[in-house]
């Protein structure tokens, strides 16, 4: 998984980068076939809005891209929310491909302690026979 941190207008000190690249590698659990993710971490360029930073995150996978855009005044704190909403984005889209519910158990197997099978036939095994 390629992961590349970048900003537009600005520059990114290293611990951002570092910040920014352990996250998102932690979104590699929830989707084995994700391929890159690219953040943008950039000053918002309207002085009338009070959100200072932009965090946009494109997560690219084979089939759909999973793209998040958070206005925030703190970029760390845009990270953490743009991880989050992505990886609810990722469950849910696993969820629906695997055909099952998120919370589903798994069926058990029947307990075969009584050795007799429901059509009342005893289990064990079966011994063959000559008749001459």
């Amino acid at each position: 998984m390629d992961i590349t941190v970048r900003s537009q207008h600005g520059h990114i000190p290293g611990s951002l980068q570092d910040l920014t690249a352990s996250k998102m590698e932690g979104l590699g659990k929830f989707l084995r076939t994700i391929t890159s993710i690219d953040v943008e971490v950039d000053r918002d360029g309207h002085a009338s809005r009070s959100k200072a930073f932009l965090v946009r995150v494109a997560v690219m996978t084979p089939g759909p891209v999973f793209r998040s855009r958070v206005a925030c005044d703190d970029p760390v704190a845009g990270i953490d929310v743009a991880v989050e909403r992505l990886s609810r984005r990722l469950k849910e889209f696993k969820r629906r491909r695997s055909g099952r519910p998120l919370h589903s158990r798994p069926k058990t197997a029947p307990s075969a302690t009584s050795g007799v099978t429901p059509d009342g036939i005893s289990g064990g095994s079966i011994d063959a026979v000559d008749v001459d």
